[in-house]
């Protein structure tokens, strides 16, 4: 089993084998559905496993206040953050307070520096996400959905904050959570 890492970040296994004489270098396969779990070896428990963590995180009644932002009537919110195996599981909420659906572009996450001052370089770092589990791609007027976000570990260096970016499809309401260091450093074990 080989495992491939593709310029985007998705990870593929595939059963691969050299031949000197083929006629073509490159393969092209049919697209994957972004936000699908990830299958990490040929034991089809790997998967399985996820899959309950994010669904336990996905019901797990702990709360966490605070951690929101919005404008143009979207709210996005963490409700819970909890680390499992070296995977971060964070249960979002994305809310649509008006009448016009939300079609979801790109959600991303990013470990940037507090405050960038005249003449130094920023260092903006992406985190790409594992997997996502119960993934919408459209919020429809006037309701909320949840989903939860499974990352690799990582911790934010002081000066250092998490930046979480949702992008509109064909809109402009775009948002952006950014969250202290001090708040997302302590998730909940299960």
């Amino acid at each position: 089993m080989k495992i491939i890492i593709t310029a985007d970040g998705k990870v593929y296994g595939f059963e691969a084998c050299y031949d000197e004489s083929s006629s073509s270098l490159t393969l092209t396969f049919p697209e994957i559905k972004s936000g699908s779990l990830i299958q990490f070896s040929e034991d089809r428990s790997n998967e399985k496993k996820l899959e309950d963590a994010a669904e336990f995180a996905f019901h797990e009644r702990k709360r966490i206040n605070g951690l929101s932002a919005g404008n143009y009537g979207i709210r996005m919110s963490i409700t819970g953050l909890y680390i499992h195996d070296d995977l971060l599981y964070y249960r979002m909420k994305i809310a649509n307070e008006t009448n016009i659906s939300y079609d979801i572009d790109q959600l991303r996450f990013f470990i940037k520096d507090q405050k960038r001052t005249k003449r130094t370089a920023s260092q903006e770092v992406e985190v790409i996400p594992v997997a996502m589990h119960k993934q919408t791609e459209k919020i429809p007027a006037n309701s909320a959905r949840t989903f939860v976000v499974i990352l690799p570990k990582f911790t934010i260096p002081d000066k250092k904050n998490l930046v979480i970016q949702l992008m509109e499809s064909k809109g402009g309401r775009h948002q952006e959570l950014t969250i202290r260091h001090q708040r997302v450093d302590n998730p909940s074990p299960f």
